[in-house]
């Protein structure tokens, strides 16, 4: 078989485009994580550099974090398991305890950039709502369920995360008004 090369939009050298030979990418990252890209992929918004090496690092290392990729990725799971299993990955992440919740760590992350900052607070600087979170894992896993079906019938669109506005999907961000899903 040939060998198979990709490329990305987004990370550009100063030569111009930047082409990897998928192989090598194999080699480099592990089978660990190789065999979670679909998930990786999905999860980053296909956006491979949003993981970055801390992250991959992170799926390499975590037990944990592999079972909610694999848990992401069965199409036996329900909605709330998705929801869940999408919240505790975010938690995983940002390196926090087993029992915290995400919206403690958006409280924490708004303390600790009120404190240190003396310019104006990024909010995109912080993780997600937790029903944020909760519905974007819903379209992940809906997109993942999706490549491994090869078809687009299998699951409700508007179960898992996107609502129809007029003809088209949409994504549903949260069922919270906006002070309710802050903290």
């Amino acid at each position: 078989m040939a060998d198979i090369y990709f490329h990305s939009e987004v990370k550009r050298s100063k030569k111009g485009l930047k082409v990897w030979k998928v192989q090598d990418l194999i080699n480099k990252a592990g089978r660990v994580v190789t065999s979670h890209l679909l998930f990786i992929h999905a999860w980053s918004g296909c956006n491979l550099w949003a993981w970055q090496n801390q992250s991959l690092k992170k799926m390499k290392e975590s037990e944990e974090l592999q079972r909610i990729s694999f848990f992401i990725t069965d199409n036996e799971a329900t909605v709330e398991q998705i929801g869940k299993a999408g919240i505790r990955l975010y938690v995983i992440l940002y390196g926090s305890r087993a029992n915290d919740s995400l919206n403690s760590l958006r409280y924490s992350k708004y303390m600790e950039m009120v404190l240190t900052r003396k310019a104006s607070i990024d909010p995109q600087k912080f993780p997600p709502a937790e029903r944020e979170e909760f519905f974007h894992s819903l379209r992940d896993h809906l997109q993942v369920i999706t490549w491994l079906k090869l078809t687009n019938d299998y699951l409700n669109p508007t179960q898992w995360g996107w609502k129809l506005a007029d003809t088209m999907l949409t994504p549903f961000l949260t069922d919270l008004d906006a002070h309710q899903n802050a903290y």
